[in-house]
């Protein structure tokens, strides 16, 4: 028979699995990405001969607030017209593809330490509770 109590520990704790890869995500690779972004599109935009105005970085693997990612470039010194282009039309070099799957395996590594770290002591909180009111 499936305890209900057991069920409710486990979507509690994938819940708090959740909210740890989100904080990861925030808090530590996305400043990283940030400028790993920007030193992209700044490549490109030499090799364009335009300066760099604005960026947005990718956020396809985000739960929330999904996007692309873009450069913007001012426009040129010799009258080029100002730019925007999809940072995937920048064919983003391997520091950029090796910093994006660093990323993703950092928030996974973390996620994965969490768990190992609570699981079995919540788990065995439980079993020790559960021995005591159940007789």
């Amino acid at each position: 028979m499936l305890d209900p109590f057991k069920l409710i520990l486990v979507a509690v704790l994938a819940l708090a699995a959740l909210w740890v890869w989100a904080q990861v995500r925030q808090q530590v690779i996305a400043p990283i990405d940030t400028r790993v972004t920007e030193a992209q599109c700044d490549t490109y935009g030499e090799q364009l001969g335009q300066e760099l105005a604005n960026f947005e970085r990718s956020n396809r693997f985000g739960l929330q607030n999904r996007s692309e990612g873009f450069c913007s470039f001012a426009a040129g010194p010799d009258g080029e017209p100002a730019v925007t282009v999809a940072l995937a039309d920048t064919e983003p070099g391997a520091l950029y593809r090796m910093a994006k799957l660093v990323g993703i395996i950092v928030q996974l590594g973390v996620v994965s330490i969490f768990l190992r770290l609570v699981v079995d002591p919540v788990f065995e909180a439980y079993r020790y509770v559960r021995s005591k009111l159940v007789r």
